[in-house]
């Protein structure tokens, strides 16, 4: 079953992986580098694709829950990317049902070029389920979660207060 929002990514995994893998983490995430923690944490990556910054966590001795719907990537990202502190699960927006009944809370939850693949109503839907895998008075660095997507290329980031996690 393919995932809507997902639809080529398995047809297209080559290059994906080829793509995904050239650009550095550092280089992906120059602006908000400052904001990656410093003490070891449990960080979530909702769209995990090749693992590549699962890998920069991991290898700064965070332990990392990467989820990837993509059979194809994931399967790529746990062979490229092997790592005793990196968690692979299947599992995707907005439902994230496996994850969920994980019952964890992460200090730090990544969602990279991710939230664009939803609609309006599917975002409405994963807010509240990404809010309760946060930590108490985790921050949230971003993009409104609800703002258009054809605004999400508008939007200036900016760091929101640390507040003690709410329903969305």
């Amino acid at each position: 079953m393919v995932i809507a929002g997902t639809e080529g990514y398995t047809e297209s995994a080559d290059s994906l992986i080829a793509r995904y893998e050239s650009v550095s983490f550092a280089e992906k995430y120059e602006s908000v580098f400052h904001l990656m923690p410093e003490k070891i944490s449990d960080v979530l990556d909702i769209g995990a694709g090749t693992g590549v910054d699962a890998a920069w966590f991991a290898a700064a001795g965070h332990r990392v829950l990467a989820v990837e719907s993509t059979d194809r990537l994931r399967d790529s990202a746990e062979a490229i990317h092997p790592s005793p502190l990196i968690e692979w699960v299947a599992d995707s927006l907005p439902d994230l049902r496996k994850l969920i009944s994980l019952g964890q809370s992460f200090d730090l939850v990544l969602l990279t070029a991710v939230w664009m693949h939803l609609t309006q109503q599917e975002r409405q839907k994963a807010s509240p389920h990404c809010s309760r895998l946060m930590e108490l008075c985790s921050c949230r660095f971003g993009m409104d979660l609800f703002q258009k997507i054809s605004e999400c290329s508008k939007y200036q980031p900016t760091k929101q207060p640390c507040l003690p996690n709410e329903k969305v």
